[in-house]
């Protein structure tokens, strides 16, 4: 997709990968990688291999997440360092952990998440280099060291089930986005978005709250351009009893 969500181009692969929960790029080795939830394996594809018919498997490696073995609450969020080439995989809950692998898979590092209840998303920042991870429970975005364990700043989120991240450093200004999933397993049904917000800044966020006087960005939002027309396009293809929050 283009930075409007407008498709370019459609990669397919085929039907022998299931629960598909991540993804991530490598663009300096060509690689892009998948990750099954239940499975706890992540698949590697080469693109220049792409035959425009579905992508041919490179190889693929298991994720040891301690002792989490529950299929619903596996890998759900993945990114790449592109200077290193480290790939930085989540596992969603039970225990909430981030594992550092090599390019080959090796793992080299892991270190479980005690700040949110779970791990929904993660996107390397090539700027700072330093880590977003995204809770769609606690419906929050944190900015961390490379372990994961370090919160430098977070911040709220405006919408629910935030399922996606993903951070664009060559605009202007710098972006956030976030993508939404609207198939809950149960309760409401939520409007599939993609937002895209300014990229916040290290110490705007709830960090140096002071307790009395809110971040700037709760008490003076910047108005939603598009809010409105995502909205009725999703209600007038399905959605008519979804919401955003």
């Amino acid at each position: 997709m283009d930075t409007s969500a407008n498709e370019i181009q459609k990669l397919k692969f085929d039907s022998s990968h299931h629960d598909i929960e991540a993804i991530a790029c490598n663009d300096k080795e060509g690689y892009l990688y998948i990750a099954e939830e239940g499975h706890r394996k992540v698949q590697a594809f080469l693109l220049e291999d792409y035959d425009g018919k579905s992508l041919k498997e490179a190889y693929h490696f298991s994720v040891v997440t301690g002792n989490s073995t529950s299929s619903r609450s596996g890998l759900e969020g993945m990114t790449c360092n592109t200077n290193t080439g480290d790939i930085y995989i989540a596992n969603e809950k039970g225990p909430a952990m981030i594992v550092r692998c090599h390019l080959n898979g090796e793992e080299y590092d892991s270190n479980e998440i005690h700040y949110s209840r779970d791990i929904s998303g993660l996107a390397y920042d090539d700027a700072l280099d330093l880590l977003w991870v995204l809770s769609d429970q606690n419906e929050q975005v944190f900015l961390t060291d490379l372990t994961g364990t370090i919160v430098y700043d977070y911040w709220d989120l405006p919408v629910a089930n935030p399922e996606g991240i993903a951070i664009n450093n060559v605009a202007d200004p710098p972006m956030l986005y976030i993508s939404t999933d609207p198939s809950a397993p149960s309760g409401p049904q939520y409007v599939p978005l993609v937002l895209g917000f300014e990229k916040p800044k290290n110490g705007t966020g709830y960090v140096y709250w002071d307790g009395k006087h809110l971040p700037s960005y709760v008490t003076d939002p910047p108005p939603c351009d598009g809010c409105h027309d995502a909205f009725e396009e999703a209600y007038n293809n399905g959605f008519e009893g979804a919401r955003y929050w």
